[in-house]
């Protein structure tokens, strides 16, 4: 389990995340903490892959964010 997560850390790491983007991050974790405590799998289950599909997001905005850049200087 510590090595899956610094694996995890080792990604979010590489993903420039703003104060609204941790923010989040932070309180999703917490609801999932929250539930894994409570014994509810299927609902962690549901915040987790919510928390991924978000993550999935925010990576695609910066890679098109990178995209921009490097388009821009190549003009």
């Amino acid at each position: 389990m510590e090595a899956l997560g610094k694996v995890f850390e080792e990604i979010l790491a590489k993903i420039p995340l703003t104060l609204k983007d941790a923010e989040y991050d932070l309180e999703h974790c917490k609801k999932i903490y929250e539930t894994l405590i409570q014994r509810r799998k299927g609902k962690a289950r549901d915040l987790m892959i919510d928390h991924f599909r978000t993550l999935a997001k925010i990576i695609e905005r910066e890679k098109k964010v990178d995209r921009n850049k490097r388009q821009a200087r190549s003009h």
